[in-house]
């Protein structure tokens, strides 16, 4: 428990220190669209409003100390409270996105805190998926947060909350809050 405390510490010290003007790679640069991921398009058809994002919503939100030891909380609580489970042990197939409900994969579980924070008052626009492959190689979705620090990560394999190009995914394409059909593809060459 101390050790978890202790590098939540450091995790948020990290990212205090990489403000918008000190942090080169604070935020993801897309370099073009490329066709969102199938399962998205689909729950986005199912449900758009959870897909939407209001005109006039800020893209890039301010972040207290404060609010990140809060959006930490909130990310180990939903880590916690959704058991992680295949789409094909909860739904019976392969790939089908939606916002978890207790049990559920990556995409489900990030969904899930989307709506979560976009309900209790965070800018819709500002909340986006991204999807990146792990060192083993798989497809890993988690949801990103566009603050002044940078991209915050809030991935539902670790509690911590840590900027986009500290975490070990090889970033793919992320979302465009507001589109169904597009993401963007993200330009990550060093």
């Amino acid at each position: 428990m101390l050790v978890r405390t202790l590098f939540s510490i450091l995790a948020l010290v990290l990212i205090s220190w990489c403000g918008a003007a000190q942090a080169l790679d604070a935020w993801m640069a897309a370099a073009g669209n490329v066709l969102a991921p199938a399962g998205f398009r689909d729950f986005c058809q199912r449900d758009g409003p959870a897909c939407a994002a209001p005109d006039g919503s800020p893209v890039i939100v301010p972040v207290s100390r404060r609010e990140l030891l809060a959006l930490e909380n909130f990310n180990r609580k939903y880590n916690g409270y959704i058991r992680y489970h295949s789409d094909h042990a909860v739904y019976g197939v392969g790939d089908y996105w939606d916002i978890a409900n207790g049990v559920g994969d990556c995409e489900d579980i990030a969904l899930a805190k989307r709506a979560a924070l976009v309900a209790a008052g965070w800018p819709a626009a500002a909340l986006w998926l991204a999807i990146g492959r792990d060192s083993a190689g798989q497809a890993h979705v988690v949801l990103v947060l566009r603050s002044d620090r940078g991209d915050l990560v809030l991935d539902n394999r670790i509690g911590p909350i840590t900027l986009w190009h500290r975490t070990a995914l090889h970033w793919i394409a992320r979302q465009v809050p507001g589109d169904g059909l597009y993401w963007r593809l993200l330009d990550t060459r060093p």
